[in-house]
């Protein structure tokens, strides 16, 4: 079947856009993994070498007894424990090293009680049949997808609880991300003000994955994540 010209220069454009927008995508992991190997390689051994110097400082406190400078110590520790954890988080949210070595299921498991634990948000998890059997970038991609909607759920949710589901048979995989947030009007959303929204959408349509959006105003917010294995 053939199309009329400005048809087809307009599929051409939109092929070329898609093809530039994966290319961006991949330039942006391997960004990714080499800032979290900076914090890993870096931060973590300076990390390492502050928390020696502080067993060294502590263990002067129990031999001279020195009041002063064991409360120096503990406010030292409680810093050093802060800066410890925020690293740790940027370097999981850069390059998620479980999801190489683990799969999907210790990622989301792992994620989730990060980010409880973070945000003081109840979260729950529910895993229903096997590891999925996906590739490397299908497990990115919904990780990646998975990573904007607790960023969105975060920023714009409000106090709530937040449910992940994740089920797998020999076709299909299918991820639901479900809060009891304050929700928003979906049918007059703006998309292009909605960046979060527009990547996720963009980012499933590069990877052949079916992403479906519910939410009403004060009723939360469902998203809904598919994909086809391979045979």
């Amino acid at each position: 079947m053939t199309f009329p010209e400005p048809v087809a220069a307009l599929q051409r454009q939109l092929a070329d856009l898609q093809e530039l927008l994966a290319w961006l995508d991949t330039q942006q992991q391997q960004q990714h993994d080499v800032l979290a190997a900076e914090v890993h390689d870096q931060l973590g051994s300076s990390l390492t070498a502050l928390a020696m110097r502080l067993a060294l400082i502590e263990r002067q406190t129990r031999t001279d007894d020195n009041a002063q400078l064991a409360q120096q110590w503990l406010k030292g520790n409680s810093l050093l424990k802060g800066i410890t954890q925020t690293a740790r988080h940027i370097q999981h949210q850069l390059h998620p090293i479980t999801l190489a070595s683990l799969g999907l299921h210790a990622i989301l498991t792992d994620y989730l009680d990060a980010f409880g634990t973070r945000t003081g948000m109840p979260c729950t998890l529910a895993l229903s049949g096997p590891e999925p059997d996906l590739s490397p970038e299908a497990v990115q991609c919904l990780f990646r997808l998975m990573q904007e909607s607790f960023s969105n759920i975060e920023r714009h949710a409000g106090p709530c609880q937040v449910h992940v589901a994740l089920s797998s048979d020999a076709q299909q995989c299918h991820l639901t991300i479900e809060d009891t947030g304050c929700g928003f009007d979906l049918a007059g959303l703006d998309w292009q003000r909605s960046h979060g929204l527009r990547l996720m959408r963009e980012r499933a349509a590069r990877r052949q994955v079916r992403l479906d959006l519910y939410s009403e105003v004060q009723r939360g917010c469902r998203v809904n994540v598919s994909l086809t294995l391979p045979a």
